[in-house]
């Protein structure tokens, strides 16, 4: 039997960049790797949030603190 493994991270925008706003947060479940959430990932959580289209070039890491919880 294979189990998915799966792994929560929480993110947590640092500073602003674009529609970022530093101290918003998001959590992020990654499944089948311990890999932090990739840009993509994070523009999902929060538009799925807070509504609002963060742009990819927004979404380089040092805007962000990665805490794996998982």
């Amino acid at each position: 039997m294979f189990v998915m493994a799966k792994y929560l991270w929480k993110v947590d925008v640092v500073k602003n960049a674009g529609q970022l706003v530093k101290g918003m947060t998001v959590e992020i479940i990654m499944e089948n790797t311990s890999a932090k959430p990739q840009a993509k990932h994070i523009i999902e959580a929060i538009k799925n949030k807070y509504g609002v289209t963060v742009s990819s070039c927004h979404c380089t890491t040092s805007n962000f603190n990665f805490q794996k919880l998982s």
